[in-house]
């Protein structure tokens, strides 16, 4: 992923799942809803566009470009300040090699961590966490994530096998080409994952197609 890539998944991010003035960011199959506000906030945050300016802009886009009545200027100054925080770690990738590095890094507004190789450790336990939007493409891991959140994240041509996602929400994730042999989803959220090209043992997904093991 490239870095004006990077810049926007995270703008993507943020809008969706933290912002969202119209309230519709329990449904992943229109986590598209605002992109095309993406580029012009990435290039503002590359123009290095203060809070109060970037606050202003969301507060436009909530009364001409979707049409509300109200404003939320608390809201929008807030989610300013999270875009203008998140961007520095937002435009370079960050491969880990532990989920307790994964977690502080997350923590930190990193997103990408493709390429990552995590190293198994019996101890090692995603149960409960909340990892929404991270990219482990290319990644290799093997982890127990029951109950997580794991909403939009991007696991394409990873080696997660072995791995259970029971009861996680898996809502817009996307496992394309990964290797998913002895990972478990019973219960998960699969609303909007994508799958297809992944295999399991000698079966491979196709389009539309989704696990119920």
């Amino acid at each position: 992923m490239r870095r004006d890539e990077r810049l926007r998944y995270v703008v993507h991010d943020i809008l969706f799942r933290e912002w969202d003035p119209i309230g519709v960011n329990d449904n992943e199959r229109i986590s598209d809803e605002y992109d095309s506000y993406v580029p012009t906030i990435a290039l503002m945050l590359d123009e290095g566009a203060d809070a109060r300016h970037l606050a202003d802009h969301l507060s436009n886009l909530r009364r001409i470009a979707m049409g509300m009545s109200h404003t939320d200027a608390d809201t929008d100054l807030h989610i300013a300040q999270r875009l203008i925080a998140a961007r520095p770690h937002a435009v370079r990738p960050c491969a880990v090699k532990s989920f307790n590095e994964l977690f502080r890094r997350y923590a930190e507004g990193y997103r990408d961590f493709t390429g990552s190789d995590i190293d198994f450790n019996r101890d090692d336990s995603c149960n409960g966490k909340r990892l929404d939007g991270a990219i482990l493409d290319d990644s290799w891991f093997s982890c127990s994530f029951v109950g997580a959140s794991l909403r939009g994240c991007s696991f394409r041509r990873s080696n997660v096998k072995a791995s259970d996602f029971s009861n996680a929400d898996l809502r817009g994730a996307d496992f394309r080409g990964a290797a998913l042999c002895g990972t478990t989803f019973i219960g998960a959220k699969m609303d909007g994952v994508r799958i297809a090209g992944a295999y399991y043992h000698s079966a491979e997904f196709k389009e539309g197609e989704v696990p119920n093991w």
